[in-house]
């Protein structure tokens, strides 16, 4: 029988939690036309990514098949190990820090239209820049973990591990500048539609959650790999009790600070966006002069 610890059971946990809001961002979606930068498809991608990346980890040596996050589950023609998924399982987990800024990005872009975003390229191109980082950080993330199952030898591990530090830099340098974005925009709020300056407010009461969440994240991701070879070739686990970061690694760190500063904080900030998203209606923003009233909204 195959016996689940706690960071499976927060895979469970996501599942229960998640499913009802990437439904709710699925229908927006619909409903509004799936625009890449309206926010809902970002969102239902980032909760796509959450649910279908976050593999549990079960007890069972024996099981090859691994449950991810409750609902996919990994199936290969290859045995294995625990091992190799328990090295995998770090990546993945934080894979949907991208998606998440991207979904950020999204719902930025849906505040500044028709006003700031006429008027600055930082609110109008300097968005859409700022999304195609996230996906290559995304790309770099996944290539990172597809990697880690098909190292030979240690020099793979620390290429992997490269490819994985860089996509966090680059989500660092990402966040800080649309940290800059939204209090641009708050300070020229004025500026901005009725309506979509409700949204900013929620965009900028979901950026301390969203905060910690990246911290811990990016904190984790310059981490001491924590598996290696052994003489035999043989991937095994390498402990690193003298490096502070390894608190932050989602598989082997601090479960207390796993739950609180990845998890909680992630969904009190998809909650926010969530619902200040639905409670906002833009097709009640008034666009006068050339500019066409926006298609898509509630």
């Amino acid at each position: 029988m195959v016996k689940f610890d706690d960071r499976a059971i927060t895979a469970v946990v996501q599942i229960v939690l998640y499913i009802p809001v990437l439904i709710v961002a699925l229908v927006f979606c619909f409903r509004y036309g799936f625009n890449k930068h309206g926010g809902w498809m970002g969102l239902a991608f980032f909760l796509s990514v959450r649910l279908f990346s976050s593999p549990s980890l079960p007890s069972s040596p024996e099981m090859p098949v691994v449950i991810t996050a409750g609902i996919l589950a990994i199936v290969s023609t290859q045995d294995i190990s625990n091992h190799t998924l328990a090295a995998v399982y770090p990546v993945l987990e934080s894979a949907g820090l991208s998606p998440l800024m991207g979904a950020i990005t999204g719902f930025l872009s849906i505040v500044c239209q028709f006003t700031l975003a006429k008027r600055s390229f930082m609110f109008d191109r300097g968005l859409v820049v700022l999304q195609a980082i996230t996906t290559l950080a995304f790309v770099l993330l996944a290539y990172s973990a597809s990697a880690l199952p098909n190292a030979k030898n240690q020099d793979d591990i620390d290429q992997a591990t490269s490819f994985r530090q860089g996509a966090y830099a680059v989500l660092a340098g990402v966040y800080i500048a649309l940290v800059w974005i939204v209090f641009s925009a708050y300070m020229r709020r004025a500026e901005i539609l009725k309506y979509r300056r409700q949204l900013l407010t929620g965009v900028l009461l979901s950026l301390p959650f969203v905060t910690a969440r990246v911290v811990y994240s990016i904190v984790g991701g310059f981490a001491k790999p924590t598996f290696g070879f052994d003489a035999d070739g043989n991937l095994i686990p390498i402990p690193h009790p003298d490096d502070p970061l390894q608190k932050f690694n989602p598989t082997t760190g601090n479960f207390v600070l796993f739950v609180a500063c990845a998890l909680a904080t992630q969904y009190v900030a998809v909650m926010i966006i969530c619902f200040v998203g639905m409670r906002t209606p833009l097709k009640k923003d008034e666009v006068r002069g050339d500019v066409q009233r926006w298609s898509g909204g509630r």
